[in-house]
């Protein structure tokens, strides 16, 4: 997606293939991360300093409503995918909440999201402290 003003925004919907990403992988190694298909350190990248609460906050909603646009624009045209076969479209059916209506799938994709948002600094530091003490032992 590209945003009003050019900036390119860029959504991984992998997971509703059950695939893990790089950094899900890589941080499987040193700790266990939360059930979430969105990684913290994308809310780190796109959100950037926490020095103006203001601006983040309106950022932050902001970004949840473009997820939402993508994520909703896949569970619309989901009879697309069943060509990809019945076991991974059940699979992309379930993450998508198909069975929801669009205000209870908008409501528990906030809830992921606000999981990882509240979380991704804890998990960020919990990461390169491991990370640190891997190398120092």
């Amino acid at each position: 997606m590209i945003t009003d003003d050019g900036k390119i925004l860029h959504i991984d919907f992998g997971c509703a293939f059950g695939q893990k990403t790089k950094l899900e992988r890589l941080l499987g190694l040193f700790m266990d991360i939360p059930n979430s298909p969105f990684s913290e350190d994308v809310f780190i990248a796109i959100i950037g300093r926490e020095d103006d609460d203001k601006e983040i906050t309106k950022l932050w909603e902001t970004i949840k409503d473009q997820i939402w646009l993508c994520f909703n624009a896949l569970r619309i045209h989901k009879n697309r995918f069943k060509p990809i076969g019945e076991e991974y479209y059940q699979h992309f059916h379930e993450r998508l909440m198909i069975a929801n209506d669009d205000s209870e799938a908008q409501q528990a994709l906030d809830v992921e999201l606000e999981k990882c948002y509240n979380n991704r600094f804890n998990a960020a530091r919990a990461f390169y402290y491991k990370i640190q003490q891997n190398i120092v032992s």
